[in-house]
């Protein structure tokens, strides 16, 4: 039953990510690489903001989430939900006056409420998951991913004017407040009229604080090494080229989120309870996720190369895209060594070890910007790749010693 549960998780998750990819081939085919660049940017700013933001609040509720009340969990989500509607009520008075200023209001603030429904729906997916409701989850995720993706594509195959970013954001936004609508439908049995207990936001905030700023901090690093790339190369190779590099990227993020939800994040769950139980199955499941997670990622890999060949040479017909085709292999080597980095760093979660998944990022983020500041306008896309690699290979060495030091230590 888990195994089939396992299967049909990555069958809809991969409809989604295959839906994400058809929206980079759409883009890259019909309104040019400039505008996937910029749709790349875009998205990677849905991963900054929150995690520059969200101050690591909700990484902390989805892992005490595992073992809280269901009264517990409402009244820490109510007190979230207050925090980020203060903070992007400021955000969206910020993006206004930019529109002011630029002459385009109307796509400064679809970008910010973009941006603000992938927040929440990204932490409540996160928080789904721990709650051991893979399915709830990947449901609601079809629904903000898919849904919005065909209908626009459709749409905007038709009406050739409506191929535009603005409506492209809105059909996003949309997509977002559905999963939202979809999220408070599936729980509609849980306690929400609670009495909250008599202490401030701002209180509140302080004090859960204390637990998230080590991965707060680790988390704006995370952020910062992930999509600095999408920045560099803008600024030193302009769009289009940035374009191609989405176009590239995206599979690799489509396999790695695969990986993550039909693997990885079912274990995060089993292994947690694991160690707060000093259960000695601890080491199993992290040798199993760890083995699955790496011959799956291998198959992925060997077909991967293929298709993407010919998929860019025969649908999205752009020369620019296999002039720098060969990038992609390394890309995929890449893709190898980061998915294996992630099983590593569930040992390090389980363990409450965020001391030592910020020690381990600051080493990356700081090798990623020197390298990639000296690779990118000396190698073009070929710095972009290879630094990145050069510092996957540096932290699957350190991380892996002190996995063993810790699996060592303790006998869970």
């Amino acid at each position: 039953m888990a195994k089939f549960q396992s299967l049909f998780l990555m069958g809809i998750r991969g409809t989604s990510l295959v839906s994400k990819f058809a929206l980079t081939l759409f883009i890259a085919r019909f309104m040019g690489f400039e505008t996937l660049g910029l749709y790349g940017l875009i998205v990677s700013g849905g991963f900054l903001v929150p995690a520059f933001f969200g101050l690591g609040l909700m990484y902390v509720q989805g892992r005490k989430a595992v073992t809280q009340t269901q009264e517990e969990i409402v009244t820490a989500l109510y007190y979230y939900g207050r925090f980020l509607a203060f903070i992007y009520v400021v955000l969206l008075c910020i993006s206004c006056v930019i529109g002011i200023y630029t002459g385009n209001t109307l796509f400064a603030l679809v970008i910010i409420l973009a941006i603000l429904f992938e927040h929440i729906n990204n932490d409540l997916y996160v928080l789904l998951l721990n709650l051991s409701k893979p399915l709830t989850a990947n449901i609601l995720h079809f629904i903000r991913t898919s849904v919005w993706i065909l209908t626009f594509m459709v749409i905007a195959f038709l009406c050739p004017s409506l191929r535009t970013m603005e409506t492209l954001l809105i059909a996003w936004i949309l997509g977002g407040m559905s999963a939202v609508i979809g999220f408070f439908w599936s729980t509609k049995k849980w306690s929400w009229r609670i009495k909250l207990p008599a202490f401030s936001l701002k209180k509140w905030v302080l004090e859960e604080f204390r637990t998230s700023r080590t991965i707060y901090v680790n988390s704006m690093v995370d952020a910062t090494g992930q999509y600095m790339n999408y920045f560099l190369i803008t600024l030193f190779l302009g769009l289009e080229l940035t374009g191609v590099y989405v176009y590239f990227t995206q599979i690799i993020s489509a396999m790695s989120n695969l990986l993550r939800t039909g693997i990885i994040q079912q274990s995060r769950p089993k292994l947690i309870r694991a160690y707060k139980s000093k259960d000695s199955s601890f080491h199993t499941l992290y040798k199993t996720c760890l083995k699955h997670t790496f011959l799956t990622a291998l198959g992925m890999a060997v077909i991967a190369g293929p298709s993407m060949y010919i998929i860019t040479f025969y649908l999205v017909d752009k020369p620019l895209a296999l002039d720098w085709f060969p990038v992609l292999w390394v890309y995929l080597v890449l893709f190898m060594i980061l998915i294996i980095c992630e099983v590593n760093d569930l040992v390090f979660y389980s363990y409450y070890r965020d001391d030592l998944i910020l020690k381990l990022s600051l080493v990356s983020v700081t090798g990623l910007l020197i390298l990639n500041t000296a690779f990118i306008p000396q190698f073009e896309l070929w710095g972009a790749v290879l630094a990145p690699l050069c510092v996957a290979i540096l932290k699957f060495y350190l991380q892996r010693s002190r996995v063993k030091r810790l699996l060592q230590r303790e006998v869970v």
